[in-house]
């Protein structure tokens, strides 16, 4: 905004600043003709006064009339060649001596429309000057609202004046084209550019503002002047032009309110009108009157966009421009109207403002677009570190001492990389969730290649019979559940084709907060050789489980598939080396590596199979203590307030409905949430005093500061939590100590215990526990939809598309857990029917969940019927 400022101010400028050494004759007295034959002596004149008065007198004049001023030997003596500048006088005049015609712009009286919007200047022969002479400007002003009358008037060097006025016509006429022109090509680049953006519509109704102002801006140049002189049309052209552009700019605007849908339809409208009535125009004198009417109803328009912008300007990005932008417009506009009164005097200034205002509005646009630019080249920075890792994996198994290294490499470098190369083929720009995703995809693929680098290094100096150290053994604390969800992201990326596969990771609050030690690299090896031995055994259809809970001291992790099973004589050979079973081309390498793994770090991994129902690989793991970073839990006090701060919607409703399912409201428990800093800032500010737990967010978009050096700023630390999905990065751990800052993984924040205190002292589990449910579908689509709506609201959601499974689990649940059952379960099985099992086992809370009308089970009134929509949440838009 500052770069426009300066360059409007710099044309000004230009256009004020007198020629080198002019004499300024706007102290002259001037006296007023009228009539076809005012240059004549015999003309009566009316003594005006001096050049303001003289701009007042004719100010909303038409019609042929004459100017006349005393010149004096003393104007002009000074310049070897004089020469006066009229300025943009108006429409067509020719300039007078004595009662001699020395110069023109177009014959008086005009036929037709030359070079009004150009500013005049003549030369002066000396051999016509005495001491005094009578200088005259014979004027047809034959259009009301064309500019002027004569903005200045001095004499100067005819170099130094023909310069003047061709740097102000330049400006007026040459430049206004040029950046015509370069709006223009702004608005096909930005169209695309964001042509695969998710804001697309919004982008588009941009880039039309740009074309329109574009194409309203061309016609202060001479261009259109050289494929038609039909003024009338070229007017036409003006006033319709201006109206797309208002259209487009304030379709635009509005479009960011979701409360302006009915000044959208007063815009269409007015547009709309506006446009018949400049169509429909006969002449310039009735396009004047529409195009004046349809001004008025953009200066109101404008005038509430204004008043939109200052009352929602927390929720507006760049809420200053968009309000510096309506102001120019406004003033713009005021000052046109006022000419089309006759109150006022000088050219459209709409055109300039819209300059100014479109510059504004590209440089937010330009933000956005250096976004993309900065997920291009994260996208290029992640394809490069791919092709060098590559390369290193390469030279890894040409260097390797035994085929094993190579096959090994062959082995565990192909489900990262295919992860990989689905992300960075397809992906513009990378949201929270893709970015967490290849950087543990890159982060993962790097810790192999290292730790085989490692390993053969090893080997080598074995072989050049030295003695070998023994192996770097980096085990670590680690988390589990925030090394198995991203790697069940990637393995769906990595298994996308295969549309029948489906791969679940099945976590509940007994899954928070499990850590171990074992090597965080080698975990994810192991766990991906899982998963992809159970895909693969399945064909192109059946479903991958990963279980997470606890045993007394141990975790119990298991990956679970529905496919064919294992014959017992075979299952007693997996886990060594070459066993293998159902995989073309297998070397039971993963599996072997899996085992040894495990083992090492002191735990087990067992093989269970039933043939034709299925496997399950159990991984046990002695627990460890957490980190002293991690939240065990969420402690709140009664009559005190937790404050969200996060540029994710989706977590703030995950909050809400966990914090609404416990009650808070009747403990007295404030819950506030924030996506901007300076909320926060005021708020803090505001209730310094206040108890008050925060759960911040570390990146916020759009922001400079972080959630770290917010709380640094505020002096919080020791009240914040940090939620984020950057938990592990050694300078946000670094900081977290420093402030004394705790963390939970914002995968995480949907499973974390809450506990209200007692009012009394001690610390009391809420009564009223996080809400549960169970959902029967066949269909992988309505799994996804009613998790997300679960994990938004709070509820823990376990999910089964196996009739047989869920009846087995069936046993060990709660007879009045809430159950949702699809009607059709596929292979002709009927979920009324295990509805009915149900009930006569004694399950009270039983819901049929499916497409069709509820009177077709009116037979069965201890069932209630509901649509596929998940029952929690109300709007998820």
């Amino acid at each position: 905004m500052t770069h426009v400022k300066s360059l409007l101010a710099g044309f000004l400028l230009l256009l004020t600043v007198p020629a080198a050494g002019s004499g300024d004759l706007g102290g002259k007295t001037f006296f007023l003709s009228e009539g076809a034959d005012c240059e004549l002596r015999t003309a009566v004149r009316s003594k005006i006064g001096p050049l303001p008065e003289l701009k007042k007198r004719l100010s909303g004049k038409k019609g042929v009339y004459c100017v006349s001023w005393e010149l004096r030997r003393s104007d002009y003596y000074a310049y070897a060649e004089p020469a006066i500048y009229i300025g943009r006088v108006g429409d067509v005049s020719e300039f007078y001596i004595d009662g001699k015609k020395i110069g023109l712009t177009s014959r008086v009286p005009a036929g037709g429309w030359y070079l009004h919007a150009f500013h005049s200047y003549y030369y002066l022969p000396r051999w016509l000057l005495g001491e005094t002479n009578e200088a005259l400007l014979k004027v047809d002003k034959f259009f009301l609202l064309a500019s002027g009358p004569m903005d200045e008037m001095v004499i100067g060097d005819w170099d130094d004046i023909r310069r003047k006025a061709r740097i102000a016509n330049y400006l007026r006429g040459d430049l206004p084209l040029l950046l015509s022109i370069l709006f223009v090509v702004v608005g096909a680049l930005i169209l695309g550019i964001f042509r695969n953006h998710s804001n697309f519509s919004g982008y588009r109704t941009f880039s039309l503002a740009c074309f329109t102002g574009g194409l309203f801006s061309m016609s202060l140049s001479r261009v259109l002047y050289f494929f038609s002189a039909d003024y009338p049309l070229i007017y036409k052209y003006n006033c319709a032009a201006g109206i797309l552009f208002f259209y487009f700019f304030l379709s635009f605007f509005y479009g960011s309110l979701d409360t302006a849908r009915h000044f959208r339809k007063l815009n269409a409208a007015g547009a709309a009108l506006g446009m018949i009535g400049i169509l429909a125009g006969a002449d310039v004198l009735s396009t004047t009157r529409a195009y004046a009417a349809w001004l008025f109803f953009i200066y109101v328009n404008l005038m509430l966009l204004m008043g939109y912008t200052l009352y929602y300007r927390r929720q507006l990005r760049d809420a200053s421009i968009r309000a510096t932008g309506v102001g120019l417009l406004l003033a713009a506009t005021t000052h046109d109207i006022l000419v089309y009164a006759g109150c006022a005097t000088g050219g459209n200034m709409i055109p300039y403002a819209i300059f100014i205002v479109l510059f504004s509005f590209v440089f937010i646009v330009l933000t956005d677009m250096e976004q993309i630019y900065l997920a291009a080249s994260r996208t290029a920075f992640a394809v490069g570190e791919r092709n060098k890792l590559r390369e290193d994996l390469e030279q890894v198994a040409k260097i390797a001492a035994i085929g094993q290294m190579a096959a090994q490499v062959a082995h565990d470098i192909r489900s990262p990389l295919a992860a990989l190369d689905a992300v960075t083929k397809d992906v513009a720009q990378l949201p929270e969730d893709k970015r967490i995703m290849v950087r543990s995809a890159i982060s993962r693929i790097r810790d192999i290649a290292n730790h085989l680098l490692e390993k053969n290094r090893q080997a080598r100096i074995s072989a050049d019979g030295a003695s070998s150290a023994p192996p770097v053994r980096s085990e670590e604390i680690c988390l589990l559940s925030g090394l198995i969800e991203p790697l069940i992201s990637e393995k769906r990326l990595q298994f996308r084709s295969k549309i029948g596969v489906d791969i679940e990771a099945v976590m509940d609050e007994s899954s928070y907060g499990m850590f171990a030690r074992i090597q965080p690299a080698e975990f994810k090896r192991v766990l991906s050789n899982l998963v992809d031995n159970a895909v693969e055994v399945l064909g192109d259809k059946g479903v991958v489980n990963l279980g997470l809970t606890h045993e007394g001291g141990n975790i119990v992790l298991t990956v679970t598939d529905n496919g064919k099973g294992i014959p017992r004589d075979i299952l007693e050979k997996l886990g060594q080396r070459g066993g293998t079973y159902g995989k073309a081309g297998g070397s039971g390498l993963g599996l072997y590596h899996a085992r040894n793994s495990v083992e090492s770090w002191g735990g087990t991994l067992k093989i269970g199979s039933e043939p034709g129902k299925g496997t399950t690989v159990t991984v046990t793991l002695p627990a460890a203590p957490g980190p002293d970073w991690f939240v065990s839990g969420l402690k709140l006090r009664p009559r005190s307030a937790v404050v969200i701060l996060d540029d994710d919607t989706s977590i703030h409703r995950i909050w809400q409905g966990r914090f609404d399912s416990l009650g808070v409201k009747e403990r007295g428990i404030e819950v506030l949430h924030f996506s901007a800093p300076e909320e926060l800032r005021s708020w803090v500010r505001n209730n310094a005093e206040k108890p008050a737990l925060y759960l911040t967010d570390h990146e916020l978009l759009g922001y400079k500061e972080t959630g770290l050096s917010l709380v640094e700023e505020l002096g919080i630390g020791a009240r914040s939590i940090l939620v984020t999905s950057r938990y592990e990065e050694e300078d946000v751990l670094k900081s977290c100590l420093r402030l004394r800052v705790r963390m939970i993984p914002k995968g995480l924040a949907g499973l974390a215990p809450i506990e209200i205190e007692d009012d009394r002292g001690p610390d009391v589990p809420s009564p009223r526990p996080a809400a549960r449910a169970v959902l029967l579908d066949d269909d992988v689509l309505t799994h996804m939809n009613w998790e997300m709506a679960a994990r938004e609201n709070g509820v823990s959601l376990e999910t089964f598309t196996d009739p047989g499974r869920f009846m087995a689990a069936a046993e060990a649940m709660p007879k009045d857990i809430p159950i949702y059952i699809d009607s059709g379960l596929g292979d002709g099985v009927k979920g009324e029917r295990i509805a009915g099992e149900l009930h006569e086992k004694g399950f009270t809370n039983l819901t049929l969940a499916t497409g069709h009308p509820p009177e077709r089970f009116a037979s069965l009134p201890w069932l209630r019927v509901i649509g596929k929509e998940p029952p929690w949440g109300g709007d998820r838009r």
